[in-house]
């Protein structure tokens, strides 16, 4: 594997490659629209754009970026996908979806979801029913697939490591920050929180094939959520807060960022071909390596 870290793009190189990423988004959310308009199934809709935009997307920056090709292959290179190496991206990918129910419910349990107040109050109800065949198992396929190997490639095989020769900080909190832009507003904080999980993994493997691991869990479990098990409950506010059960969320959101903090450590990912620093200067000094 490559040992220099940088991509050395230059200034219009990158400039192009956020111009391509942008314009593609607009394209995909513009056919979303159009389409649902028009009277087709919103799912349908919206995993077509991504199947016919995201590998647009690759394609044009692949374009953009073909002339340090050896540098980008070798970051999908096989010495990664290592059994202890992929089974911590999966292993990671599921801690942070706890998290996020870790926080959902504590929010709930204080009162502080958005719309609590105005929503009546409704009772812990779980149900189970996935959609049509058609429609889950081209969910998985863009959200366990493509759209994992897409984002980890631009933001970070091309952008985090367009800035590696600023060091870890600048180069990973620059590729968080364009990474949540590219998402909802009210998912900003949440979505460049785990850029940093993603570009810190990054940063220590060398390789893309942990990160997408950890994404393509990740959102796997949110389809599942989302599409087949269905979670309603919005406690009365004459019952909130309810202290016990928001702390309780509080612990387990911080264990769960602890574990995560560990896992993507070079305590436990360790030492690996092609992925010790060439200066100590270089390593990134992650709060949990001497944990």
């Amino acid at each position: 594997m490559n040992a220099n870290r940088h991509l050395p793009l230059s200034a219009s190189s990158l400039i192009a490659v956020i111009l391509v990423v942008i314009c593609i988004m607009f394209f995909m959310e513009w056919a979303v629209v159009a389409f649902r308009d028009a009277g087709h199934d919103r799912n349908l809709v919206w995993n077509a754009s991504r199947i016919a935009g995201l590998p647009m997307m690759i394609s044009a920056i692949w374009l953009v970026v073909r002339h340090h090709r050896a540098f980008l292959v070798s970051l999908f290179s096989a010495e990664a996908l290592t059994l202890r190496l992929i089974v911590t991206g999966v292993l990671i990918g599921f801690l942070a979806r706890i998290f996020s129910w870790a926080m959902i419910t504590g929010r709930a349990a204080f009162g502080l979801l958005p719309g609590s107040l105005t929503s009546p109050p409704t009772p812990l109800a779980l149900s189970y029913d996935c959609p049509n065949a058609l429609v889950l198992l081209t969910s998985l396929a863009v959200w366990c697939v493509l759209i994992p190997i897409a984002e980890e490639f631009v933001h970070r095989g091309v952008i985090l490591s367009a800035f590696a020769n600023r060091g870890p900080l600048v180069s990973i909190a620059l590729s968080s920050v364009f990474f949540a832009s590219m998402h909802r507003p009210d998912a900003y904080f949440f979505v460049f929180m785990f850029g940093l999980v993603f570009g810190i993994f990054f940063w220590n493997v060398r390789s893309l094939w942990p990160p997408i691991a950890t994404h393509a869990t990740y959102d796997g479990l949110k389809i599942f959520d989302s599409m087949c098990l269905q979670i309603a409950w919005n406690p009365s506010q004459d019952d909130v807060p309810m202290v016990g059960l928001g702390i309780s969320c509080t612990v387990l959101a911080v264990s769960c960022l602890a574990a995560i903090g560990f896992f993507i450590s070079k305590r436990w990912v360790g030492p690996r071909l092609g992925t010790q620093p060439v200066h100590r200067s270089e390593r990134f000094c992650n709060p949990f390596d001497n944990v």
